[in-house]
């Protein structure tokens, strides 16, 4: 739940139906809203309320990359999914060094990661997806890798092209998701 709090004092929750915009700030959620009956009509108030605390999150089923870091960080009902390769989990090794297998593994540990810490591909609100090459051929394979992990309502997303990763990784992704 979330508790608003206006000169020391609390906003009702049946009054959140005024709020017109929320968006996040430097560990701060923001909520823009109309206020009608603290001030003028049409007066934009700002309320800034702590999320709430954050909890790293890790899994045993599928390999840390990187003990710098967690998998995920749950915070409110958000999940935030670190960058996660295609390390095969039963060997704890690269899948392969084939591109399409690589984002495909990826997802798949994804979908572990959000499914032991409580969520669900379907609860994916963005991805980003760091790749190596970029080319066009690239593309139209993690178009079709998105589209059998995500065959409704897919998440938003982005693919910006980056430097090699060590260790003959082709392709890192990471995601926000719903808990």
């Amino acid at each position: 739940m979330l508790k608003i709090y206006f000169n020391n004092l609390r906003w009702r929750d049946k009054d959140t139906n005024l709020i017109n915009q929320m968006y996040i700030c430097r560990n701060h959620i923001v909520l823009c809203f109309k206020a009608r009956a603290i001030a003028s009509p049409g007066c934009i108030i700002k309320a800034i309320s702590y999320m709430e605390q954050r909890q790293n999150f890790n899994t045993s089923k599928v390999l840390r990359t990187n003990l710098a870091f967690p998998q995920a960080v749950v915070t409110g009902n958000f999940i935030f999914i670190s960058g996660t390769a295609g390390i095969d989990t039963a060997t704890g090794s690269l899948i392969s060094s084939n591109f399409e297998e690589q984002a495909i593994q990826s997802f798949k540990n994804i979908r572990t990661i959000l499914e032991e810490a409580g969520s669900s591909l379907e609860k994916i609100v963005k991805t980003t997806i760091f790749m190596v090459a970029g080319q066009d051929h690239d593309f139209k394979i993690i178009n079709k890798v998105y589209r059998d992990f995500f065959p409704d309502n897919p998440p938003a997303r982005s693919a910006p092209q980056v430097m090699p990763f060590p260790g003959g990784i082709l392709i890192s992704v990471e995601c926000i998701a719903l808990v």
